[in-house]
């Protein structure tokens, strides 16, 4: 079949074949990527196994690692609305700057803003794993229009609403949780998209009962199900749904898609009618090429120099259990023993044959130390 046909053929199938086809082959694109984040996230925390359980690591790491959030991330910005073009006399544009700075400043100030923790974790995500992607909502409270009262009727409500409150929330996005359609560099990708993992209450309440009631709880901690067990916290025994949210760029809509699930969850025309449609920024890729856009974790690129310290720092681990004080001495020569486990000082301990002794060369000769000129000289090769 030619070219032609072939999009063609992909145009005709069902919605929910096409984006099931279309996550399937954005996860396996990914699924490299996946294991080398869980590998770096371990060895971010330490965790070992039974193998590795003895071994002395020097984990700089998560040394590396904490002084590049400092670097990147210390504080909540302070954010900065400047004039384009600074005409001393243009106050109508200085005063405007003013405001919109003062109602950034307000914004992030807002106790239940969650733009500096979302950094945060955006921040590890980029150093660690390799992924860092954050998600914006327009969340939006209305209430009725309340018409005025007839005298002896009851209170009418209008069918239109007002809104009482309107912001922008931003969600922080598992670095396991975010896809997009495989590319060679970010700008020919063709959607984006998130899973989000939804409780039979809250598939009821965004979908409606018919569908809410009929979709699979298709996620769980337990072993051998889910996505990503071991970001999971174990103590979560309640099931839920993976819904994917994907942004067709193409097209501009969104869909919300669940593996299992006949048919589309929902369909939705952009409602936003941003300039750059998606919701949310371009996500930071670590160590990308203009080949792939799949991102590898900055610990891969130094691993066999984090090895070597590994090995140096258990050699010097080894050295030092070495380096004591022991020797052995003449099994007939009672007194030599008794020199280190009972003497005190200025304490003479008797010797039952004296010329015997002296004759074989006295302390000297009854007794020899372990050499640790060998392993102090090893031990400073080695950086100590």
């Amino acid at each position: 079949m030619s070219d032609v046909g072939s999009i063609e053929a992909l145009d005709e199938q069902p919605e929910v074949e096409r984006w099931a086809g279309e996550v399937e082959a954005a996860e396996k694109q990914l699924e490299k990527f996946h294991k080398r984040g869980d590998a770096a996230n371990k060895r971010f925390l330490d965790e070992r196994d039974t193998m590795e359980a003895a071994k002395k690591w020097f984990n700089i790491f998560y040394a590396n690692t904490q002084i590049l959030e400092s670097a990147l991330y210390a504080q909540l910005p302070k954010p900065t609305v400047t004039r384009k073009y600074i005409d001393y006399n243009d106050d109508v544009a200085r005063v405007a700057s003013t405001i919109l700075q003062r109602c950034i400043t307000e914004d992030l100030d807002d106790p239940e803003d969650t733009f500096d923790s979302v950094m945060r974790h955006c921040v590890q995500d980029r150093l660690v794993p390799g992924l860092s992607a954050a998600w914006l909502r327009l969340e939006t409270a209305t209430e009725p229009i309340s018409l005025p009262s007839v005298p002896g009727q009851t209170e009418i409500y209008d069918a239109t609403e007002q809104i009482t409150d309107q912001k922008v929330c931003v969600d922080y996005v598992f670095w396991k949780d975010f896809l997009w359609s495989p590319c060679r560099v970010w700008e020919e990708r063709r959607w984006t998209g998130r899973k989000v993992y939804m409780m039979r209450e809250e598939l009821i309440k965004r979908f409606g009962e018919e569908i809410g009631k009929e979709v699979p709880l298709n996620f769980s901690v337990t072993p051998g199900r889910g996505s990503h067990e071991d970001s999971t916290p174990r103590e979560d025994v309640l099931k839920k749904a993976v819904v994917y949210e994907i942004w067709n760029r193409v097209d501009r809509k969104i869909v919300w898609y669940c593996k299992g699930f006949p048919k589309l969850l929902d369909t939705k025309d952009d409602f936003l009618g941003l300039k750059g449609f998606e919701p949310c920024p371009r996500p930071m890729l670590a160590n990308v090429s203009t080949s792939n856009t799949a991102p590898r974790p900055d610990y891969f690129m130094i691993q066999d120099q984090y090895s070597e310290l590994d090995q140096v720092n258990q050699r010097i681990s080894l050295l030092i259990q070495a380096c004591k004080v022991v020797g052995v001495y003449d099994k007939s020569a009672v007194g030599v023993s008794r020199m280190l486990t009972e003497g005190f000082d200025n304490q003479l301990i008797p010797v039952d044959n004296w010329a015997m002794f002296a004759e074989k060369g006295g302390l000297k000769g009854q007794i020899d130390w372990l050499p640790l000129e060998t392993v102090v000289q090893a031990l400073n090769q080695l950086g100590i």
